[in-house]
């Protein structure tokens, strides 16, 4: 039997008895109100700052050269939990390239009920520097696959991260970027039909600049973003990572990945079984310059 990735929790409830005299009167001059009002406003504005900053789990910098500067992807994500759609299996093949890198990831997926329709998102994080600004980055290429059929993906934002970065930028000063390692946090998806008690592949094909920057020394990453296979019911049945190496003469380095089953100066074969991504687990291949 499949193991599942969700947990539970038990919340006993209390219930409390309060009792109020029947007439209750408040009586505030004019000097007490205006000093709850200005508590107020502080309160707020201290709610704001700390949402923007003291909450967010991204490291800050004032220089932009700092900065993690690429995009990365990874596993789709459903809009919502789904209760009935697992990942059989995830095969993610990377090809590292001399100035760029290619990912081909195949998902397979099996719903166990009737035909169900979801909005299926591919995560897109990352920054690129332009005149110590922060903007958002584009990959080379990127197709999406369901079976035989191209899908055409549509962009769309996130309203919390949105609104956190617009706070930041409200709070400090404009001439210094948003929180660094993520502050372009985008979708690229479409409504997806899933057929009934039967099997479905989606395909996934990009190509993208290295990620510079945000270590010393300077090295040139490729990350793949895992985590957001959480949503998904059930654990990933089969999980393969194949890193083709061979065009990089460089040192090459494997960060954050399963147990290797293979290893050879051109090629490194990752496999684990009924795998439980965390929520921000992600792949890094880093190359030494």
């Amino acid at each position: 039997m499949r193991k599942s990735c969700r947990r539970s929790s038990h919340v006993a409830e209390r219930s409390s008895e309060l009792k109020l005299p029947s007439t209750l009167s408040v009586s505030l001059d004019v000097p007490t109100i205006h000093r709850l009002f200005i508590l107020a406003i502080a309160v707020v504005c201290g709610f704001a700052s700390e949402f923007a900053y003291g909450f967010s789990s991204m490291r800050c910098v004032p220089e932009c050269h700092f900065v993690e500067s690429g995009v990365r992807t990874g596993t789709p994500e459903p809009a919502f939990p789904s209760k009935t759609i697992r990942m059989d299996a995830q095969e993610v093949t990377m090809r590292l390239g001399k100035e760029s890198y290619t990912v081909d990831a195949f998902f397979r997926f099996f719903n166990t009920e009737e035909t169900a329709t979801q909005w299926v998102g591919f995560p897109v994080r990352g920054n690129v520097c332009i005149r110590n600004r922060l903007h958002a980055p584009a990959f080379i290429r990127l197709n999406c696959w369901m079976g035989d059929r191209k899908l055409a993906l549509t962009e769309s934002g996130d309203l919390i991260r949105d609104t956190r970065n617009l706070l930041y930028t409200l709070y400090y000063s404009r001439s210094r970027p948003a929180p660094c390692d993520e502050t372009h946090y985008r979708w690229l998806g479409t409504y997806v039909t899933f057929p009934g008690r039967s099997h479905a592949t989606l395909h996934l094909s990009y190509e993208a600049d290295y990620i510079h920057g945000g270590e010393m020394p300077p090295v040139a990453k490729a990350i793949y973003i895992l985590g957001t296979a959480s949503r998904w019911t059930g654990s990933i049945g089969q999980f393969t990572l194949t890193v083709d190496r061979s065009r990089v003469k460089s040192k090459c380095s494997l960060r954050r990945v399963p147990p290797v089953i293979l290893a050879t100066q051109d090629v490194v074969r990752c496999a684990v079984k009924d795998f439980c991504p965390f929520p921000k687990e992600k792949i890094e291949v880093a190359i030494s310059h």
